[in-house]
């Protein structure tokens, strides 16, 4: 059964994702900087929901099998980071970013700068059967745990002494960073909230928290800036303890619906099912409505940004859900 708080929740990431890209061109020392680095410390609490969406939807179920669910999941992940380097990279070739055959591999390798996030949700969610057994008391085969908390780590370590950082081996490896093994944090924390009752109370005290912890973290970050001269958000941080607070506050309001009987269509659950093919595909539009001239350079630059992330939103959202109507493109999203 679908929850519609769920579905609100991953749509809000999403559109809150393509804020925080858009917004990351528009930083200097201007007038517009506080009301900026307010914006994009605002959001940085959305990336975590990602992780957290996820924990609810597969450590809440009684049974979780990792062959019919995790492995699947992470192989199709795993796919969709090399299948979107390729196309991202394509992109990079005609623009003559690329000029020998060893830095094509080391670019796919290491992929577009968003594509962290498959890699971290691949790792993120190997890691949850174990959890899945100590939550709710299933057997599972210790083999497989090992593997994750020793196995890998160990792997990790030892390509990292033993190959230079130029190696294509060493840069695989660190693609699937071990440090994404922290995002089960997240995972366990979202299960963790949605297992306990929200009073309604918290739908009017969750805005406020998370808008008080935003203006800190802005305040913190301007300060930082300011100090050192150059950009430096040092609270933007995904572990961050305002980003904790920002990701908390934003979930228990989503959850504050979840027993709220609703009928949400055919629209709702599609734009949900969207986000993944938005989150893949938007910066490849904000390429392109920067090379197109759509947005004029001496336009008043806020104006600029509002109209850069109106244009994304009410593009890559109708482009995806009309890609996945495609048998074969339905895949790479």
């Amino acid at each position: 059964m679908r929850r519609t708080e769920l579905d609100l929740c991953r749509i809000t990431a999403c559109v809150s994702v393509i804020l925080i890209h858009a917004v990351s061109g528009f930083f200097d020392f201007s007038a517009r900087f506080s009301f900026v680095m307010f914006l994009a410390s605002s959001l940085r609490g959305f990336v975590p929901l990602f992780f957290m969406v996820s924990g609810i939807l597969y450590l809440r179920r009684e049974e979780l099998d990792p062959k019919k669910t995790v492995f699947p999941r992470a192989l199709r992940l795993t796919a969709l980071y090399y299948v979107w380097s390729a196309i991202y990279l394509l992109g990079r070739f005609a623009a003559g970013q690329v000029s020998t055959a060893d830095d094509l591999l080391d670019l796919l390798i290491q992929g577009y700068y968003h594509l962290w996030f498959l890699p971290a949700m691949v790792l993120c969610t190997l890691a949850l059967p174990p959890v899945h057994s100590m939550l709710h008391g299933k057997k599972l085969d210790p083999v497989y745990p090992l593997l994750l908390v020793l196995a890998y780590p160990v792997l990790y370590t030892t390509v990292g002494y033993c190959f230079s950082r130029e190696s294509k081996l060493f840069q695989l490896t660190r693609v699937f960073n071990r440090e994404f093994f922290l995002y089960v944090g997240y995972a366990l924390w979202g299960a963790w909230l949605d297992a306990h009752p929200m009073p309604k109370k918290l739908r009017w005290i969750a805005p406020p928290v998370w808008l008080l912890v935003s203006a800190l973290a802005a305040a913190v970050n301007i300060r930082s800036s300011m100090s050192k001269g150059y950009v430096d958000g040092v609270l933007f941080d995904y572990f961050s303890v305002s980003t904790f607070l920002q990701a908390s506050a934003i979930l228990c309001f989503f959850l504050t619906w979840k027993d709220r009987p609703s009928r949400p269509g055919k629209l709702l659950p599609a734009l949900s099912d969207a986000t993944l093919g938005v989150y893949l595909v938007h910066p490849m539009l904000i390429g392109i409505v920067e090379k197109t001239g759509l947005l004029p350079e001496n336009m008043e630059p806020l104006l600029r940004l509002t109209l850069l992330f109106l244009i994304l939103v009410a593009l890559s959202f109708p482009l995806v859900m009309l890609a996945k109507k495609i048998p074969l493109v339905r895949k790479l999203m």
